[in-house]
């Protein structure tokens, strides 16, 4: 029985200190249960917000998708519907005039490109019969100052004089002409494309509109396309289309780059996100794109080039129809993906943002420590930086070869620089403190406070930001040119100015020698011209007088020697002419004539 207890005593032992760890354990599992069930709580809060959160933005990102997109997409469906009501009402204009002239048409177009329309030319094709060819050719070239032809593509897209046809529909007037000029004197009569469409028009004596074509004038890898309308004479028949194509005397044009159009219509909304195509049902399916929008939002990045018509409408899209001279355009508005894709992480953040709240607030002090001492750090750099910066600044104005001088707006001096002291005569210390105008001679010495109270009451600058000539005085009274230029500028919210001060004793003296010396040379120009060209004169018509034989007969010996003498003295009246024509180049009084001349023809 006595061996039992101290087996019984090890075994109450061994369970006290079981017991004992187990309290432990349990204490310290108890410690992480808070933190434990906070996490699931975040975890499971931040699951049901990111789903909430997720459907929300996705039914508000639809939204915003179906706004942006309609209006895009009716900005370019009216800004389209616009272009054909202005060519329209260029069409009344012409039906109402029996003849526009260039300047007409250049005046009248004008307010046509400042509406925003995305027009890119408006232009005016004649009916020009081959007997009119060279009449029309020449007057337009006499309007243009330059060599006018009627022309056709030839190869490599490079226009060649158009082939004999019995008529012909050229561009007679373009503006604007810049960015245009190749498209002046193109027949389009020449083109089969946009020859069918000028007959179409003519026929039907409506607007037409082009297939998607390259432009004359493109240069880059953009479609455009035509607007036409015909233009008949005034007063005659267009009942039939034997009427309409015996009446017709031309076509107005609008030309428009297509992706340049659609570009300008939407210049004035903010970028939302949203791709537009514009799509021509007209025309065949592999060439009824017509222009693609990237999102603005997109900007250098590789968006993936423009989607296929069937998987624009497969995924989320507005549309509109529009109806441009006889063909059905479709107008798409759809997502730009990575715009929308990236909504979607403003669920995870709502989410992850929960979860990190609990370390966020852990490290929060510590943060702010860490921030304390980089302000400390910040401020202690910014000071010793702004120290360095105006020991710079102060050594270069003290070193400075040009007088500086900083006043208050009462005109005090607040400070100047050795320079100042080496210009006027006076220390720093008689300086300082006193009123500017000490340097001044009169009567600016009196007037001086006047202009600066005038100035700080009407905010007109007289001298303020201009650099002037007056006159200084010295303190030994003594007064020189000067060039002054003052600025102004804010220590806070006081009012300061500094003037930039330098003598131009020498540069004056250096002047008047220069006016001198012209007088000089203006003079000797009229001593040249009157006491030499005279007698000249006098001389080359004795000599001429010789010459012909009126002073009787002269040895073939003679005339040799004449001739020679008559040779020099034009040669001498050349030069004396020469003399005076640059003289009248200094002074003005040559007219100069600009005007463009043929190299070719210059050399040969």
């Amino acid at each position: 029985m006595s061996g039992a207890c101290p087996a019984m005593a090890y075994l109450l032992h061994r369970h006290g200190l079981y017991a004992h760890q187990g309290a432990n354990a349990m204490r310290s599992k108890l410690k992480y249960l808070a933190p434990a069930v906070v996490a699931l709580a975040g975890l499971l809060g931040s699951l049901g917000l990111f789903r909430w959160s997720s459907d929300l933005e996705q039914e508000q990102a639809q939204v915003r998708f179906w706004q942006a997109a309609s209006d895009r997409v009716l900005a370019v469906q009216s800004g389209i519907g616009r272009s054909v009501d202005a060519i329209e009402s260029l069409e009344a204009f012409y039906r109402a005039s029996e003849q526009v002239d260039r300047d007409e048409f250049r005046i009248l177009v004008q307010p046509y490109f400042s509406q925003g329309l995305g027009l890119h030319a408006l232009e005016w094709l004649p009916r020009i019969h081959h007997a009119e060819r060279r009449s029309y050719s020449q007057r337009a070239t006499d309007e243009l100052g330059l060599d006018f032809r009627i022309t056709e593509m030839g190869p490599g897209r490079q226009p060649v004089t158009a082939s004999r046809r019995s008529e012909y529909f050229p561009v007679y007037f373009v503006e604007p002409y810049e960015g245009n000029e190749a498209a002046l004197g193109f027949d389009l009569s020449s083109s089969e494309v946009r020859a069918a469409a000028l007959w179409r028009a003519r026929d039907s004596g409506r607007m037409v509109a082009t297939e998607r074509i390259t432009l004359i004038q493109e240069t880059g890898e953009q479609y455009g396309y035509l607007l036409i309308f015909p233009i008949y004479g005034s007063g005659m028949s267009t009942r039939t289309v034997a009427d309409r194509r015996t009446s017709l005397r031309g076509f107005i044009l609008g030309v428009f780059r297509i992706g340049e159009q659609v570009e300008a219509l939407l210049s004035r909304l903010s970028p939302g996100g949203v791709n537009i195509y514009v799509f021509d049902d007209s025309a065949p399916p592999e060439s009824s794109l017509l222009a693609f929008h990237d999102s603005r939002l997109a900007g250098d990045s590789d968006g993936g080039g423009p989607l296929t018509r069937q998987e624009l409408e497969i995924g989320l899209h507005s549309t509109a129809s529009i109806d441009v001279g006889d063909r059905m355009w479709q107008i798409y508005g759809v997502p730009f993906a990575k715009v929308h894709d990236a909504r979607v992480w403003l669920s995870w953040t709502a989410a992850g943002g929960l979860l990190a709240f609990s370390l966020l607030l852990a490290f929060y002090l510590l943060h702010l420590q860490v921030r304390s001492v980089r302000v400390e750090e910040l401020v202690e750099q910014r000071t010793w930086q702004l120290t360095r910066t105006e020991a710079r600044i102060r050594a270069i104005v003290e070193t400075a070869v040009e007088a500086i001088i900083t006043i208050d707006p009462e005109g005090i001096i607040e400070s100047v620089n050795p320079a100042t002291e080496r210009l006027f005569g006076y220390s720093k210390e008689a300086l300082v403190g006193t009123n500017i105008s000490l340097v001044m001679p009169s009567p600016h010495r009196e007037q001086h406070d006047e202009y600066l109270a005038n100035y700080l009451e009407t905010g007109v600058r007289k001298v303020i930001g201009i650099t002037r000539e007056l006159t200084a005085q010295r303190k030994d009274g003594t007064t020189f040119p000067m060039e002054l230029a003052v600025s102004e500028w804010f220590a806070g919210t006081q009012r300061m100015y500094t003037g930039i001060m330098r003598d131009i004793t020498d540069r004056k003296v250096a002047e008047d020698r220069i006016l001198e010396t012209a007088k000089m040379k203006s003079h000797l120009v009229s001593v040249v011209s009157h006491e030499l060209r005279t007698p000249l004169t006098a001389i080359a018509e004795g000599v001429n007088l010789v010459l012909e034989g009126k002073a009787g007969e002269t040895l073939p010996e003679q005339r040799e020697c004449l001739s020679v003498s008559k040779r020099n003295i034009d040669r001498l009246s050349r030069l004396i002419n020469d003399v005076l024509d640059y003289q009248k180049l200094e002074t003005g009084g040559l007219p100069l004539r600009i005007q463009s001349s043929d190299l070719n023809k210059l050399v040969r």
